[in-house]
C-alpha cells in the first residue's frame, strides 16, 4: 500500500479533525512506495506536537485512537535500545472497510471528503465508511442522483454563505477561502483552535488588515504567518 492510497482513504473517510490533521502530519514523514516512516526520520511525540499544533497528551490520545481503529501500527523499541535514541517506527495503513483502495488515475483524484449516500450504517467505527450498494440498474435513479449532484454545486458556486464568507458581485469577485487551509496554517503556528468558526474569525480579521486580493485564501494565509501571536 502506498502513501498516496493512505492519504486518499484518509479524505474519504469521517475521521475527527484532530486524528485526521495528525494522520496528515505522519504522512508527510512516510516513503511514497510503502507508507512506512523511515526510523531515521521518525518523529518524535515533542515532533508531532508542534507539527500539528496539538499538545503532548492530544498527540498520544490521538494515536492511540487511530491504532486501534488499524490506521497506524507501531512498532517500539525495546528499553534498552529506546535509551541510546532509538525512535518508535510508525506504518500507516487502510482499515478493512475503511475506504475503496483500488488504483486509480490521478485525473480521478477526490478533491475532499466522499459523501456518504443515505441509508448508510450509521456507527461503522472510527474513520469507517459503509456505503449502502447502489444498483446500476435503474437508470431513472442514476439520472436522479447526477441532476442532484449538479444542482449542489450550482448551489455551492452561488451561496457563498456556506463557506461564512459573502462574495462581492461585480467586477471585483473574491475567491472563497479554503478553511482547510487556513486551518493547516493555524496549526503551523500552534492556534489552540482549529474549528471552522474560528477559521472564519480569522478569515474576518486578515480582511479587516489588508486588500483583498483575488486569491482570499492566500492572503489569509499570509497574514496568519505574518503575525502568528495574533491568531
Amino acid at each position: 500500500m502506498t502513501k498516496f492510497d493512505v492519504s486518499r482513504a484518509v479524505r474519504s473517510s469521517d475521521l475527527p479533525k484532530l486524528a485526521r490533521l495528525l494522520m496528515f502530519v505522519l504522512l508527510d514523514h512516510a516513503d511514497t512506495d510503502s507508507a512506512v516512516i523511515p526510523e531515521k526520520f521518525s518523529p518524535s511525540l515533542s515532533e508531532l506536537a508542534a507539527e500539528s499544533g496539538m499538545g503532548r497528551n492530544t498527540v498520544q490520545e490521538k494515536l492511540r485512537d487511530l491504532e486501534s481503529a488499524g490506521w497506524v501500527i507501531r512498532q517500539r523499541p525495546p528499553v534498552e535500545q529506546s535509551r541510546e535514541g532509538a525512535r518508535t517506527q510508525y506504518r500507516l495503513a487502510v482499515p478493512v472497510g475503511a475506504a475503496d483502495t483500488q488504483p486509480r488515475s490521478r485525473t480521478d483524484l477526490p478533491l475532499g471528503r466522499t459523501p456518504t449516500p443515505h441509508g448508510s450504517h450509521t456507527d461503522p467505527g472510527v474513520g469507517r465508511t459503509v456505503t449502502k450498494p447502489r444498483s446500476h440498474s435503474d437508470p431513472i435513479s442514476n439520472l436522479s442522483i447526477s441532476a442532484n449532484q449538479s444542482n449542489q454545486r450550482a448551489r455551492a458556486r452561488t451561496d457563498p454563505s456556506r463557506n461564512g464568507t459573502p462574495t462581492k458581485t461585480g467586477g471585483d469577485r473574491r475567491s472563497t477561502p479554503d478553511l482547510d487551509k487556513i486551518r493547516a496554517a493555524l496549526a503551523d503556528i500552534g492556534s489552540k483552535r482549529l474549528d471552522d468558526d474560528w477559521c472564519r474569525k480569522v478569515v474576518k480579521q486578515a480582511t479587516e488588515r489588508a486588500t483583498p486580493r483575488h486569491d482570499l485564501t492566500a492572503m489569509v494565509v499570509a497574514c496568519i504567518r505574518s503575525a502568528p501571536d495574533d491568531f
